[in-house]
């Protein structure tokens, strides 16, 4: 099973990426975390499909939605782009999956909007942030470079950053993670104001 690649209107004029893995059953809606993008979710995606339907989202400057020319990417924008996603596809109730930065933002979305939620599950987040993880995951992300050689380099970066991660699971998410330049490198698809 493979998802259809949509684009879907986000807040403040941006356009989101988002694959769409079924189209039957009750919304599902997986928000990846800081750094991350919608194919992050593709195994667990494939499995829910069958009972969902089921939507990954590229949160702005993540993947393949656009970058905010202006850098609002606080949680309150990020949920207003769920927000704006959800109701131009016409997901009245839906159940949210979001992890780390996507469970915050989905969180926001939540204590917004709890009528419209059929479930909420929060991965590796909660209602209160440690402000020691969130100057790691700045520290951590700010050292890396955006650029790579290949996608065998940006996938010995995701082996370091995910040690338990699958190998097959690494070398998927090193070819989704990054975009060709012109130059024969590739770049992340993450926008730069996001690791400053």
């Amino acid at each position: 099973m493979e998802p259809r690649s949509r684009f879907v209107p986000g807040a403040d004029g941006l356009r989101l990426h988002a694959l769409e893995w079924s189209s039957e059953g009750v919304p599902f809606v997986l928000l990846h975390g800081f750094g991350n993008e919608a194919h992050i979710w593709d195994d667990l995606a494939r499995v829910v499909a069958a009972y969902y339907r089921t939507l990954a989202l590229d949160l702005r400057g993540h993947g393949d939605s656009d970058p905010d020319p202006e850098a609002g990417y606080d949680h309150v924008s990020m949920a207003r782009d769920v927000e704006a996603a959800t109701e131009g596809l016409g997901f009245e109730r839906l159940v949210l999956l979001g992890h780390s930065m996507g469970g915050r933002v989905a969180l926001r979305f939540a204590g917004k909007h709890p009528e419209r939620m059929a479930g909420l599950i929060l991965v590796d987040t909660g209602p209160d942030l440690d402000p020691r993880g969130v100057t790691r995951i700045r520290l951590e992300t700010g050292r890396q470079t955006l650029t790579f050689e290949s996608t065998a380099a940006y996938e010995e970066l995701l082996g370091s950053l995910y040690p338990s991660a699958r190998p097959e699971t690494l070398a998927r998410l090193a070819i989704t993670g990054l975009r060709p330049l012109s130059d024969g490198r590739y770049e992340r698809k993450l926008d730069p104001a996001l690791s400053h």
